[in-house]
């Protein structure tokens, strides 16, 4: 076994390889041959047999009563018993605790800052080596122990540290990237995932469910450039709507109106035949895709609709869904195709108009969103609501998906499972469904949708 430079010519007659982690002891009895490895500042004694190999300029010392395999990295010596086979990486000189949830490579040995290769999923050291706080839940890439603004590429999930180098406050739950701590307004670039500062630096009320870009503190609207999937601004003028004796109000569109609204600004998506759109009764639009799927995701956590036949609801060309609207109405494509909502005050539910499903659930949900454009299902489980909109998981039992105690959601996956990577620090898990149900989670209401054909499978990180 070559090791940095050295080579390493054991014969093992048992053969046994052990390998130190986290504090532990290993002690295996070798008959014939003690297989010694050094590496990182200590130095191996054997009273049998020793093979020494020096790692990293870095010595080691173990004493081994039997046969002791000693792996020390960062200046720091593990001690596993380990009755198998087991390798064990420590973190940055400090021993892993056993709390921590290793999900992937650990900062190196060196204290330096883990290379773009590193897959995080957890605890992540700092690059000064230093250890994040156990009150902070790490899901990404953390902001840089310089304090310096994350790039774009930095993908971020959990609490993002500010720009000045100040941590949000633990009341707000950060989804996606926080307004810079200097209050400008963030670059078109970012995507916001929750709740986004209003420009004067003054926090939106805690009634208000933010799903996409909300509007600013100054009452300006956003710039075109800006995706929309949310709350934009509110319609100028009357709408053109109408009653259609059932309680709900029909817009006035070009051609038949497979679009109506709820009465509170929201929009019923209803098509010949089986309804693949519409409203669950609280003014919130959700999607059941019957037969081939319209509805589909785009790999990022949203939702794309493609409309069949000419229709005031259509095709963008690009998977969006715009409207055509006759005159001012509460439902209105932006131009770019986008659809924005008039809405009637504040919602007790939050909107799905930007592709996203927040929950807040009174009671437990077999289907429910994270908060972050992706759906999970759960065939039966405590899911409740954390009282601000966002969605915890107490798992009943060994379970894949957990709460994290802090209204995040961890994916933990037990053997195969279509649970992987995406290179960059989430976790998608891809849903084949052969009867097939596709859930979106609003208000605790559950939908199942029979796809004949099509296989919808839904990401989530």
């Amino acid at each position: 076994m070559a090791m940095s430079g050295y080579r390493q010519q054991v014969q093992l007659q048992s053969a046994v390889l052990g390998m130190a982690m986290s504090g532990y002891r290993q002690q295996v009895q070798l008959q014939s041959t003690v297989l010694g490895m050094a590496m990182s500042g200590y130095r191996q004694q054997v009273q049998s047999t020793v093979l020494g190999m020096a790692m990293s300029g870095y010595r080691q010392q173990v004493q081994l009563q039997s046969t002791v395999l000693g792996m020390a990295m960062s200046g720091y010596r593990q001690q596993v018993q380990l009755q198998s086979t087991v390798l064990g990486m420590a973190m940055s000189g400090s021993r892993s605790s056993s709390s921590l949830q290793y999900w992937g490579w650990l900062c190196q040995a060196t204290g330096s800052r883990p290379s773009s290769s590193l897959q995080y999923w957890g605890w992540l050291c700092q690059a000064t080596g230093s250890r994040p706080s156990s009150s902070l839940q790490y899901w990404g890439w953390l902001c840089q122990a310089t304090g310096s603004r994350p790039s774009s590429s930095l993908q971020y999930w959990g609490w993002l540290c500010q720009a000045t180098g100040s941590r949000p406050g633990s009341s707000l739950q950060y989804w996606g990237w926080l307004c810079q701590a200097t209050g400008s307004r963030p670059s078109s670039s970012l995507q916001y995932w929750g709740w986004l500062r209003h420009t004067t630096g003054s926090r939106p009320s805690s009634s208000l469910q933010y799903w996409g870009w909300l509007c600013q503190a100054t009452g300006s609207r956003s710039s075109s450039s800006l995706q929309y999937w949310g709350w934009p601004c509110q319609a100028a003028g009357p709408a053109p709507v109408y009653s259609t004796g059932d309680g709900y109000v029909r817009l006035q569109a070009a051609g038949p109106a497979p679009v109506c609204s709820t009465g509170d600004g929201y929009v019923r998506l209803q098509a010949a035949g089986p309804a693949p759109v519409y409203s669950t009764g609280d003014g919130y639009v959700r999607l059941q895709a019957a037969g081939p799927a319209p509805v589909c995701s785009t790999g990022d956590g949203y939702v794309r609709l493609q409309a069949a036949g000419p229709a005031p609801v259509y095709s963008t060309g690009d998977g969006y869904v715009r409207l055509q609207a006759a005159g001012p109405a509460p439902v209105y494509s932006t131009g770019d195709g986008y659809v924005r909502l008039q809405a009637a005050g504040p919602a007790p539910v939050c909107s799905t108009g930007d592709g996203y499903v927040r929950l807040q659930a009174a009671g437990p949900a077999p289907v429910y969103s994270t908060g972050d454009g992706y759906v999970r299902l759960q065939a039966a489980g405590p899911v409740y609501s954390t009282g601000d909109g966002y969605v915890r998981l107490q798992a009943a039992g060994p379970a894949p998906v957990y709460s994290t105690g802090d209204g995040y959601v961890r994916l933990q996956a037990a053997g195969p499972a279509p649970v992987y990577s995406t290179g960059d620090g989430y976790v998608r898990q891809q849903v084949q469904l052969q009867s097939a149900v596709l859930g979106m989670a609003m208000s605790g209401y559950r939908q199942q949708a029979q796809l004949q054909s099509a296989v919808l499978g839904m990401a989530i990180v």
